[in-house]
């Protein structure tokens, strides 16, 4: 007798389900969304109010320093020097006139020694109360008129058209011919 042979199990391979691939629902997709365009709806117009903030603080700071180193331009070379507006970018001769003032010039009698533009004309508009939209700096460092009195009070104004509050930066020359800045809310003059 043959030994009986011992019966293998052979089972036989069932179909394969097919995998269940776990995604977002409707339902989960639309609560993401609506949380990005909340945050999105807040945040984006303080970030647009921030860069116009900041370029009225650099327009503001350029005005500044410019008038400074006219100031010293003016003490250091012992001649007078000129802080003024002029019409175009290459200009080497002050001209002061109803345009908006995007250029501007430190000269002295030998020429030009410093020029600058408004990067962000359009948003940005600067004027002034200086007679001819031009200091000249004696080589005492004071700012004196034709009679020779030292001239004081006048501004400039650098104003944003973008912004609703503190939007204007008031650069004035005090007595001593010395600037400072002042921070206020109004209509661009």
């Amino acid at each position: 007798m043959t030994p009986m042979a011992t019966p293998q199990s052979t089972s036989v391979p069932t179909p394969r389900q097919p995998s269940r691939h776990r995604g977002f629902t409707l339902l989960e997709l639309m609560t993401t969304l609506t949380v990005a365009a909340v945050l999105l709806g807040i945040t984006i117009p303080a970030f647009q109010g921030m860069m116009v903030s900041n370029r009225l603080r650099t327009t503001t700071n350029d005005f500044a320093a410019a008038v400074n180193i006219a100031r010293s331009e003016a003490i250091t070379r012992n001649t007078p020097v000129t802080f003024c507006r002029v019409n175009l970018a290459t200009s080497t001769v002050c001209a002061g006139t109803s345009a908006p003032w995007t250029n501007w010039v430190i000269r002295n009698p030998a020429g030009v020694i410093r020029r600058g533009t408004i990067s962000d004309a359009g948003a940005i508009t600067v004027s002034s109360t200086l007679a001819g939209d031009r200091l000249v700096f004696s080589p005492d460092g004071l700012t004196r008129n034709a009679t020779g009195v030292v001239v004081g009070g006048g501004t400039i104004s650098v104003c944003s058209t973008r912004a609703n509050t503190d939007n204007l930066r008031q650069l004035t020359l005090g007595s001593a011919s010395r600037v400072t800045i002042n921070k206020s809310t109004g209509a661009c003059p």
